[in-house]
């Protein structure tokens, strides 16, 4: 269930349309083992909220809304968007495959399916491509890469910090936060346990956490924390280093494009020791810079 809200808002809460609401009374069945929900395609967006508003707006509040109704049910993306070829900046490319995909995990949903274009001409919507064509897009290798990335943790202990329907995060610092654009926010989830966090930022330069709720965190060097950017255009890995004593600075690489900010207590997850790292000692033009 779900798709788009061509019947506007009904108040239920906020800003949730007929389609939200009953997703949420589903979660709450005692039938139901795990919800595939729809968070993007389905129906255009309304007016005056532009598609990309829309499309990435869901893939946050969706997920939060049903987390909230049922934190301990599975919840799974079934269809967020498709990557159709276009160029970075278009609406159906892999840049927003990414972020509709970390938009989902942090959001409370740890299942995450991605479409390229189509493999028939569908009444003419898509130009055909084979599955091959499909294998062979970059971000089918960038959204399996994101998948390995939270692998290793236990995703059933993913908390969600930042509100649905609203900018409003408890976590996450940052002063403009609450002016951003709701395709460029950033968001974060931390492990129940204190043992791991995630945040995601879509072309901010910097994110400003509170780390409290991580147990003994006190420097981003200190053992056993281990602090990294990851960079899911590229899916390699980053030294991350913060600032302050709480609430803390990370300053991103690159001055554009998304990235990843992954902590992690080594002592209970160790990085994976063949993680491609983007500043490798010698002979690479890529850089963490």
């Amino acid at each position: 269930m779900g798709g788009g809200c061509s019947d506007g808002l009904d108040g239920t809460p906020p800003n949730q349309c007929l389609a939200d609401y009953w997703l949420a009374q589903f979660q709450n069945e005692s039938w139901l083992d795990f919800q595939l929900f729809q968070s993007g395609q389905g129906d255009n967006c309304v007016a005056p909220k532009t598609q990309v508003v829309c499309l990435t707006e869901r893939a946050r509040q969706r997920p939060r809304t049903l987390y909230d109704a049922a934190p301990t049910k599975p919840l799974i993306n079934g269809e967020a968007i498709y990557d159709q070829f276009s160029s970075p900046n278009a609406l159906y490319s892999d840049v927003r495959a990414r972020q509709t995909a970390f938009y989902s995990w942090l959001s409370g949903a740890p299942g995450f399916t991605h479409g390229i274009a189509g493999t028939w001409d569908w009444n003419g919507y898509f130009t055909g491509h084979s599955v091959n064509d499909s294998l062979a897009a970059p971000s089918s290798t960038q959204i399996g890469a994101i998948g390995q990335l939270f692998a290793p943790f236990r995703w059933n202990r993913l908390v969600p910090d930042c509100q649905p329907w609203t900018s409003t995060c408890s976590h996450i610092k940052n002063s403009d936060q609450a002016t951003l654009a709701p395709e460029r926010l950033r968001v974060y989830a931390r492990d129940s346990n204190g043992l791991f966090a995630v945040a995601f930022l879509p072309d901010d330069s910097s994110i400003q956490l509170d780390l409290s709720d991580l147990a003994s965190f006190s420097t981003a060097l200190g053992a056993p924390w281990s602090t990294e950017w990851f960079d899911p255009s590229r899916s390699c890995y980053c030294t991350a280093t913060a600032s302050g004593s709480g609430p803390y600075t990370f300053n991103r690489p690159k001055t554009t494009e998304d990235w990843a900010l992954v902590i992690r207590n080594t002592n209970s997850f160790p990085p994976p020791s063949n993680r491609p790292l983007c500043n490798p000692p010698s002979g690479s033009t890529i850089s963490c810079n």
